[in-house]
């Protein structure tokens, strides 16, 4: 007898990935697996370690012969899907989570604090923000000047501020870098020569980028395009859905001992051509 055992057809998983991206989007499905994907496929990011899970299901009629014998099973339909859980929560993974809802969106603001010297006779002052105070500035000292002593702080460090103004200010503080878009703590300033005053005053706020979603009942069609793509060593094999439908199964859990984890079932529709889904490897094993 021949034997058709090849250890080479146990196949370990290495890697998994999953892509989405609008229906209807031409010259997207792969035809190949070593050239990267359409610009348009955005990748949902990290799955979890079950990888990507494939099913089928079918209704089917049995139909008797009269001594009571099966005769034939008569299957009436068919449905392919496919099984993934997304581990990080960005846009597209909520994306799939939420149809129908529409995000809106409120920008950042860097916040600004001004620092203006006054009186008369002030010769030095520090500033301090967050514990750390400057080396001490000579009054009417340059933008340039007071923000490399900003930047010198630990608190605040290089790149993230900037200092404009006239000498002898007002000098206008922005925070960027790091600490862009932050609500940061108001600095304090010290006169260590002379008799003038030096005040800090906050303009403009720090606010964060701030996302409002309107999650809505939903019960319509969210066609999506997909792309699965599973490596295992050498072996390649990728997936392309046309026309397919995540859905959310289970329970989104935030539990302080795990990740967060999103599962999706991805349903299969036929394209025009009737096609459920493409299948590309280079695993000669798989060839029918």
């Amino acid at each position: 007898m021949t034997s058709n055992r090849d250890s080479d057809n146990a196949l370990v998983l290495s890697d998994s990935f999953a892509y989405v991206t609008a229906p209807g989007v031409s010259g997207v499905a792969p035809t190949d697996v070593s050239t990267a994907w359409n610009a348009v496929m955005k990748e949902l990011g990290w799955l979890g370690e079950a990888g990507i899970g494939e099913a089928r299901s079918n209704n089917s009629t049995d139909a008797f012969g009269v001594n009571g014998a099966l005769i034939r099973k008569i299957r009436s339909n068919d449905s392919r899907t496919f099984k993934i859980e997304c581990l990080e929560t960005n846009a597209l993974v909520l994306g799939l989570s939420r149809p129908g809802s529409s995000p809106s969106s409120v920008s950042s603001t860097n916040e600004q604090q001004t620092v203006t010297e006054g009186g008369s006779g002030l010769t030095s002052f520090t500033l301090t923000f967050d514990g750390q105070t400057t080396t001490s500035l000579i009054a009417a000292v340059s933008a340039a000047a007071m923000q490399s002593a900003l930047e010198a702080l630990s608190t605040i460090g290089s790149g993230n501020v900037t200092v404009s103004g006239s000498t002898s200010g007002p000098y206008t503080v922005t925070f960027v870098g790091d600490l862009a878009g932050t609500n940061v703590p108001v600095m304090t300033a010290t006169p260590t020569g002379g008799s003038g005053t030096v005040t800090i005053a906050t303009p403009v706020p720090g606010v964060s980028p701030l996302t409002t979603t309107s999650v809505k009942a939903y019960t319509g069609s969210d066609i999506r395009s997909f792309g699965l793509e599973e490596q295992f060593g050498d072996i390649v094999r990728r997936v392309y859905i046309d026309k397919g439908e995540a859905a959310l199964t289970g329970d989104i859990t935030d539990s302080h001992t795990g990740l967060r984890v999103f599962q999706y079932e991805i349903v299969c529709y036929p394209a025009a051509d009737g096609t459920l889904y493409l299948d590309i490897t280079n695993n000669p094993a798989e060839a029918v």
